[in-house]
């Protein structure tokens, strides 16, 4: 995703440095190792356009969703489709989209229009709502270690059917 801050931040959700993704979502932030605390995390945040992927599709979609025709079969999707950001998938979502689409509010409540997700993340077995979701940050030491890479996945809120523009 194109234009995403990445930051390494510190046990206390400060921003120790950040960059900008390019137009193919590759970042460089450089730290030495020897400045590498404990508790620092590799995160990833944008807002932008929240119309951007959201149409009376998804609407539909999270409608079928709702009503157990045509349930999401992807956790990603489940994750778009939680407007709110209440943790569960309901008809306050499918407002909250309207209100959305026909310019009655102008973002999404208390939350960035898109969700970075660690790409290694373990869904758990298949619920009706969205996965509960342990950490959107990736601990640095692990990657320094080689034991995680710094990949994540990119949601846009309220596209369940991914069609929106990462650039």
């Amino acid at each position: 995703v194109k234009d995403a801050i990445v930051q390494v931040i510190d046990a206390g959700n400060t921003v120790i440095m950040q960059d900008t993704s390019d137009f193919n979502g590759s970042f460089s932030l450089s730290v030495l190792l020897s400045e590498v605390q404990p508790g620092w995390q590799l995160k990833v945040i944008k807002n932008g356009n929240p119309t951007n992927g959201v149409s009376a599709i998804d609407l539909v979609r999270v409608q079928k969703h709702l009503l157990f025709v045509d349930p999401f079969a992807s956790p990603l999707s489940k994750l778009a489709a939680d407007a709110n950001g209440s943790g569960t998938i309901s008809s306050l979502d499918i407002v909250t989209l309207t209100k959305l689409l026909l310019g009655l509010t102008s973002n999404f409540p208390n939350q960035q229009s898109w969700i970075f997700i660690p790409a290694d993340t373990d869904f758990g077995p298949p619920t009706q709502h969205p996965p509960v979701i342990a950490s959107y940050t990736i601990p640095l030491q692990d990657i320094l270690d080689g034991v995680r890479a710094p990949a994540f996945k990119a949601i846009k809120k309220g596209d369940v059917n991914g069609n929106a523009d990462p650039h």
